[in-house]
């Protein structure tokens, strides 16, 4: 079902376009995994209000391990370090605990600020679940870092090597990925909101049995750490890059998992999940692995491959 939106404000700057409305079909039956949360007596607190809120904490925790025994690595992204449900692994959780989604509408709003064409898609749905529903927003614009911006190296007379990022302009950006993110957003925000799992963190995916190596991830520049580079650490940076798919065989998946094996690392007994690109190391890991002598580094093992390859 397609319609007109209301007309903008006079002095908000921006014009929407176009609004789409669609609906999907619910999903199971509502589950009683987690039953809907009671009013809170208005007299104040009784050892009945603490003993249902003591239930609710460990209801949540139980759908919470549910929730990631349901999905796999495909059903997740690292997004700056952190896990997001994709859009699948969305549908999945809704589906273990009858979730239904439904009156799903997608706005569409372009505006121009100073100049700058900008295109913003603001997904809404309502969540239900045994009884309750709440109603969820998600939001994805054109001038999100991952959809307008890239980073291109090139290497100047001296033979040193430089990186600048480039602003992607609107008539090249994947507009229908900016409207899946919106929706996923939505998807994510609703079906955690409806069965109160919060967030997840890489140790719960990890203690789920998820091999988070396998998921994939973006990483927007505020995470690049490349960027502070002398040209020196910049080919230190890449140097590494290049050794990882050396190590790899040329497989870039694997020249991944290599680089994120290598940098995990233990604080406190906790497994803290190593980096994926070379980007987000900081300069003492970077000098740490591009350090032949020391033992476990990405350089000493390199060295040990190129020996043996030496030998063949």
């Amino acid at each position: 079902m397609q319609g007109q939106g209301p007309e903008p404000k006079a002095g908000d700057g921006a014009e929407r376009v176009e609004v789409e409305a669609d609906r999907i079909e619910d999903g199971a039956a509502p589950g009683a995994i987690v039953p809907a949360a009671g009013t809170l007596p208005s007299y104040g607190l009784s050892e009945a209000t603490l003993k249902h809120a003591e239930r609710q904490v460990a209801l949540q925790k139980r759908a919470k391990v549910i929730a990631l025994a349901s999905t796999g690595p495909e059903d997740w992204v690292m997004i700056d370090g952190k896990p997001y449900l994709a859009q699948a692994g969305c549908k999945k959780v809704a589906g273990v605990f009858g979730v239904s989604i439904s009156e799903v509408r997608m706005t569409k709003e372009r505006e121009d600020i100073g100049g700058e064409d900008r295109i913003t898609y603001i997904a809404e749905a309502d969540f239900t679940h045994a009884g309750r529903t709440v109603q969820e927003i998600g939001a994805a614009s054109s001038v999100d870092k991952f959809f307008a911006q890239r980073s291109e190296w090139s290497e100047g007379p001296d033979g040193k090597k430089s990186k600048r990022t480039i602003r992607i302009p609107l008539a090249e950006i994947d507009l229908p990925s900016v409207r899946k993110k919106a929706l996923t957003n939505c998807y994510n925000r609703g079906i955690k909101a409806v069965l109160g799992i919060g967030t997840f963190e890489p140790k719960d995916l990890i203690a789920a049995g998820i091999a988070v190596d396998r998921i994939g991830s973006i990483e927007h520049s505020k995470q690049d750490k490349s960027a502070a580079d002398s040209p020196e650490q910049g080919e230190k940076r890449e140097k590494l890059r290049e050794m990882c798919i050396d190590l790899a065989g040329g497989d870039k998946a694997k020249a991944v998992a290599i680089l994120k094996e290598a940098t995990t690392w233990e604080k406190d007994g906790e497994k803290i999940p190593g980096k994926g690109n070379v980007k987000e190391l900081t300069q003492a890991q970077v000098d740490r692995h591009a350090n032949p002598n020391i033992k476990g580094t990405i350089a000493s093992r390199w060295k040990e491959w190129k020996a043996a390859q030496d030998k063949e």
